[in-house]
């Protein structure tokens, strides 16, 4: 609120209506003081009438005169209260307007922002914890937990070829396999089944993800909720109206590129794979053009390469 409103509201309405009250009383006060002193200037006369003496009507000249004028004087302090509380009204009801549409806006950030920490915490508590062949355990933590599950579903992409003869590659396959808990003939005869790499890429990720759904529940749920804001505000500014400045500061891209920039190469590699298994996150991530944050080349892995 600007200083102007402030002094507007605070000192000049209450004290414009202060001098009209006092302004009023005074020359009411003054009126019925001259018409009750008025009276004692009255002289009979023999014939049964009144008259008046000079000095009664200079008296009541003066009386009516200054009891009129503070009257007037009051009417004019209360008209001009009633101006200023009328442009008050006016800026109240401005004000009001413009917080109203900005409201939305201040929201959004803030449920943004609340997501967005989330997002950071919750990779930084993730724990992963294995039993090996060899009897002992193995813990991932934080990053590592998405570096581990993406590299199992990129061994599986990499080595499902019907004919893949990189014995390397066959024995990450058979390492990946292990760790889902998958026979190998039954997993190959599967996915080899599906009509198309999507359909093998889709069968994959929802295998990875019931495995690991303890894990990547929350995470995704939370990428899936930040993601659905954007796209919400973004319906809201739509519908309404465009010539609002307020309206137009949200800025998609770089909101996206805020989420997904806090993510590492292997987090966001895994969001990209595991949305085939999610109709609703693909369709979100399509709508909001936001595959190309999850497949730049720059990335440490770029899951495009696994299409091939």
């Amino acid at each position: 609120m600007k200083i102007k409103e402030i002094f507007r509201r605070i000192y000049l309405i209450p004290a414009f209506n202060i001098f009209a009250v006092l302004s009023i009383l005074v020359g009411i006060s003054l009126l019925v003081y001259f018409a009750t002193i008025f009276k004692g200037y009255f002289t009979k006369l023999e014939d049964g009438e009144f008259a008046i003496t000079q000095t009664a009507q200079n008296v009541d000249f003066m009386g009516l005169t200054y009891g009129i004028l503070w009257t007037a004087l009051g009417i004019f302090f209360h008209l001009i209260a009633l101006r200023l509380q009328i442009i008050e009204l006016k800026y109240q009801i401005i004000t009001h307007t413009q917080s109203k549409e900005q409201f939305p806006y201040e929201k959004f950030e803030t449920d943004f922002l609340k997501l967005t920490r989330k997002q950071v915490l919750q990779v930084k508590d993730m724990q992963l914890t294995l039993n090996e062949s060899n009897g002992k355990k193995e813990t991932y933590k934080e990053h590592e937990v998405f570096k581990f599950i993406n590299n199992i579903i990129l061994n599986l992409l990499k080595a499902l070829p019907e004919k893949s003869e990189n014995l390397n590659q066959q024995n990450k396959f058979n390492h990946a396999l292990q760790n889902l808990g998958i026979t190998k003939l039954s997993f190959v005869n599967d996915i080899k089944s599906l009509p198309s790499r999507e359909d093998q890429l889709t069968a994959i990720a929802d295998v990875i993800y019931k495995k690991y759904h303890y894990y990547l529940n929350e995470f995704m749920d939370n990428i899936f909720a930040t993601l659905s804001i954007i796209h919400s505000y973004i319906q809201n500014v739509d519908n309404t109206d465009q010539n609002n400045i307020e309206k137009k500061q949200i800025n998609t891209e770089d909101y996206i590129s805020f989420t997904l920039k806090q993510l590492s190469g292997e987090e966001k590699s895994l969001i990209y794979y595991l949305s085939f298994c999610n109709k609703k996150l693909q369709n979100l991530l399509i709508e909001l053009n936001a595959y190309q944050h999850l497949t730049q080349k720059n990335n440490k892995i770029y899951p495009a390469d696994a299409m091939e």
